[in-house]
């Protein structure tokens, strides 16, 4: 096996899990009235039957609807305990462990969106314009009441048979707001980072209490907020993750930045390096003894080694597993040629999430259907000749679905390569990944008996020969030259010239 650590069996506190291999808590918008659908849990199970060996699900609400960001579900009333429950079976049917993402957001919500002023530690407002209110500052006794908030949705969590939380202490939500001295300007004892620790570990120390000193606790934290001034380091990150794991907490989730940050926390897509914030977790796992999970951009042959090097304990694998359900299992065996690649665009998973809309995925379009198409999907069968024109990415995925479905299909596209023009992204350096997109794309064509002619065009005498019974228009569309003055002149070429190098781009 090639993969043999991320193989290997591993423990969080007493909680042993088959592999190293983390799906972390993503938020997907498929809640209704903050209760999770059919369709979110389908979603986690999903993965759970892919092979991950820890399954979290996303960011939940304590205290509804004012610690709601997105479309949370909620946990603040035993009414969503039974929803919770199917997915910790659904996960265990399949062997992997289960827990869930406790969240209030603090400051990062709008009242226009809950009815409810945000919160905080201070009167300070986030940089960011998609929170302009100003957050209510939060007393002493309103504190407390927050960590019984999160102490009683652990109960729920325990009762709807997950087997231990995640606390998320970073990104610009509450915790976050306390244990940075960019938005805590408290004096009293919730004030700077000592006042912050005294929330996050009363939190750890009251679920404890709660739910039993061998429930599991990971802390997802920011090892660094990635400000120039007024925020935590990785020195302050260390200190941070020492006190957790003395207040009882068995994991530390080593994470990053905000929407506050000078350095974009968000810049997940293709542009950012792979591995890159490995560093935070290695910053951590010299000072505790507890395990650390790593994320961001991690691809397989990164994690083996960093579990190698000791620098983390597991791999959380986010939009690789949402592209791909069943990613873990064909990374444990030896199946990566047959996985559904993410290039890290963040369209489908990232800016329609802040949209409110239900997350998709552009190389995936199961992503995001209702659980009742997918069946009538799974089920549908056929036996006509389909005819596909064009290779880009909706062309590709036609004739593959086509294929699947029994189908005798046909390919065509008129360049020497598959992709066409959103293809032409390769070509540059922050979204050359796009390539690995065609290559599995290709491979899968051909393992599922699609013909590809490449280097040909729709003709009479094609249809002739093929004698398709259905012909799909995959050909795409071409770009929109702008009506500007000069638009038309030879000089003037559009992208997808100056990319493909069809034209030359001058100086």
């Amino acid at each position: 096996m090639k993969f043999n650590l991320l193989a290997q069996k591993g423990k969080i506190g007493k909680l042993e899990l088959k592999n190293r291999i983390v799906f972390p808590p993503v938020n997907n918008n498929y809640t209704h009235r903050a209760f999770m659908t059919d369709e979110s849990i389908e979603f986690y199970v999903a993965r759970a039957k892919g092979g991950c060996g820890l399954v979290i699900i996303e960011a939940t609400s304590v205290d509804y609807p004012r610690s709601r960001s997105v479309l949370n579900p909620a946990i603040d009333d035993d009414k969503y305990i039974p929803a919770i429950r199917r997915i910790a079976d659904g996960c265990h049917n399949y062997g992997a462990k289960a827990m869930i993402q406790l969240s209030h957001v603090g400051r990062q919500t709008r009242k226009s969106v809950t009815g409810m002023d945000p919160i905080g530690p201070s009167p300070l407002g986030s940089r960011s314009a998609l929170y302009p209110d100003l957050p209510k500052v939060l007393t002493p006794p309103e504190i407390q009441d927050i960590v019984e908030l999160f102490g009683a949705a652990a109960v729920r969590a325990q009762a709807g048979g997950l087997d231990g939380v995640e606390l998320i202490m970073g990104h610009g939500y509450l915790m976050n707001n306390f244990l940075t001295p960019f938005s805590n300007q408290r004096t009293d004892e919730y004030g700077g980072i000592k006042g912050g620790l005294k929330l996050c570990t009363d939190i750890v120390k009251k679920i404890k209490e709660r739910c039993g000193a061998d429930y599991p606790i990971v802390c997802r934290y920011n090892i660094d907020d990635f400000l120039m001034r007024d925020g935590n380091t990785p020195v302050e990150g260390q200190l941070i993750a020492q006190a957790l794991e003395r207040a009882g907490a068995d994991a530390i989730n080593a994470s990053g930045g905000m929407r506050d940050s000078d350095l974009n926390y968000a810049d997940h897509t293709s542009g950012s390096p792979r591995g890159g914030w490995l560093h935070l977790a290695e910053r951590v796992k010299r000072v505790v003894n507890i395990p650390v999970m790593a994320v961001k951009r991690l691809s397989p042959e990164i994690a083996e080694e960093a579990l190698r090097n000791g620098q983390a304990d597991f791999i959380c694998f986010g939009k690789q597993l949402i592209a791909d359900p069943d990613y873990a299992d064909k990374v444990l065996n030896d199946r990566l040629d047959d996985a559904i690649h993410c290039s890290s665009c963040c369209q489908g998973c990232y800016d329609v999430l802040w949209m409110r809309q239900p997350i998709t995925c552009m190389v995936n379009p199961a992503v995001g259907r209702k659980v009742d198409y997918l069946r009538r999907r799974r089920n549908a069968r056929g036996n006509k000749r389909v005819m596909v024109v064009g290779g880009g990415p909706a062309g590709c995925e036609a004739a593959l679905e086509a294929a699947k479905k029994g189908h005798k299909t046909t390919l065509i596209e008129k360049n020497g390569e598959l992709g066409g023009n959103y293809g032409i992204c390769r070509l540059t350096r922050a979204k050359k990944e796009v390539g690995q997109v065609f290559a599995y794309l290709e491979r899968t064509l051909e393992k599922n008996g699609v013909e590809v002619r490449l280097g040909t065009e729709l003709s009479g005498e094609l249809l002739d020969e093929i004698k398709p019974q259905v012909v799909i228009d995959a050909t795409g569309s071409d770009f929109k030259t702008p009506a500007i003055e000069g638009a038309d002149l030879p000089l003037a070429i559009n992208p997808i010239q100056a990319l493909d190098g069809s034209k030359p781009v001058g100086r």
